[in-house]
């Protein structure tokens, strides 16, 4: 993923700095828009999704204490990285208090996105908040939960798919036809 989203690039690229040591950055994809291109699904949708929100529940100790409620935010389409623990509690709070999501909203997990390890479990709000994904979980992997009626093609697509994930351009070497700068 980009550092730049949910990383340490801050405090990284202050410490450097502060040492006298030059740094550049180099952006990356975030995990959010990888695995949107994984499982073939925009995060919006012309009719359906205006809005997308990235969403962390890790914080820093100087932040809001453990066991505070979720804040809700109100956009179509929302994406939790590190909510694997919380993602029961997500579901059941989405569907009590969210009027952009009910027990039928699609949501999407990824797993490892964007690696030889990726795997994908689709479903709905409701089977989220029964604790239907615990025991799928793979807690040595990072997982992203993806909820949103812009994903419920994929989720449909997912279904009739094969658990296997084409990884042919893996290892393939890409050759554009010019540089591009910022």
């Amino acid at each position: 993923g980009d550092p730049m989203l949910f990383g340490r690039a801050d405090e990284e690229i202050q410490t450097l700095k502060a040492a006298g040591i030059a740094v550049e950055v180099v952006p990356g994809i975030t995990a959010a828009l990888a695995g949107a291109a994984s499982i073939q699904q925009s995060l919006t949708l012309r009719g359906v999704s205006r809005s997308v929100a990235f969403i962390t529940l890790a914080q820093g100790a100087e932040n809001l204490a453990p066991g505070h409620p979720i804040s809700n935010p109100s956009a179509d389409t929302l994406v939790y990285y590190m909510g694997r623990k919380d993602a029961s509690r997500i579901a059941q709070q989405l569907i009590e208090q969210s009027p952009n999501h009910g027990i039928n909203t699609p949501v999407q997990i990824l797993e490892a996105v964007s690696t030889a390890r990726e795997r994908q479990w689709g479903s709905t709000l409701s089977e989220l908040a029964a604790g239907k994904a615990d025991q799928w979980f793979d807690t040595s992997s990072p997982a992203l939960i993806m909820i949103g009626e812009a994903l419920k093609q994929s989720a449909k697509e997912l279904e009739r798919a094969s658990p296997e994930i084409d990884n042919g351009l893996q290892d393939s070497q890409i050759l554009s036809n010019g540089r591009r700068s910022a």
